[in-house]
């Protein structure tokens, strides 16, 4: 049977929509695959490039399903600004990095923060300690007095000139900074 030229013309066409379609399809996919739902919340980002920790990890997701069922919000909007010991950064035999994650007990979602937060190498206040975090109900900035840590990014307070730590403002949920703009400096 010898098939008209139209006829093998609409197959092609057919067929060169059908592979564009599921082209344009693997971006979207693949964003999805980096966030997981299990023990009712949804973990938007498990992993970030160049990082060891699993945000989407069995032990980490009912840790945070905790968290957002039993505490109160503690930042602005009604958030929950979770700070934990990270697993993967033990330093002389101490547990020496900090995560955290932004809750939205609304939502149910849990948006891990870029940055883990390690203690300087120099006191950071008056009171001797080498790590700091302030933040509130009232303001949508973050700030961290310690040493950041990230892939290719490592910042150390020591080389800070004011001595006023790592502040990030908060601007909604998106993005892979938990909604938080880039530190100012």
């Amino acid at each position: 049977m010898i098939e008209s030229d139209f006829a093998m013309n609409l197959k092609r066409k057919v067929y060169q929509t059908a592979v564009c379609t599921m082209l344009l399809a693997l971006p979207l996919s693949a964003q999805a695959v980096n966030s997981k739902s299990k023990f009712g919340i949804t973990v938007t980002e498990c992993q970030f490039d160049y990082d060891s920790e699993n945000f989407c990890s069995d032990r980490r997701m009912r840790a945070f399903a905790k968290v957002m069922n039993e505490r109160q919000p503690n930042f602005v909007n009604g958030l929950i600004l979770y700070i934990y010991h990270s697993n993967h950064s033990v330093i002389n035999g101490l547990n020496s990095s900090y995560r955290m994650v932004v809750i939205d007990k609304q939502k149910r979602t849990v948006s891990p923060f870029y940055w883990a937060f390690n203690a300087a190498d120099v006191p950071v206040n008056g009171k001797g300690e080498y790590l700091e975090f302030k933040f509130n109900t009232q303001s949508n900035r973050f700030c961290f007095k310690g040493n950041i840590e990230a892939y290719r990014n490592a910042y150390l307070y020591a080389d800070m000139d004011n001595k006023q730590g790592f502040c990030f403002t908060y601007k909604g949920q998106s993005g892979n900074y938990a909604g938080f703009d880039w530190f100012e400096k």
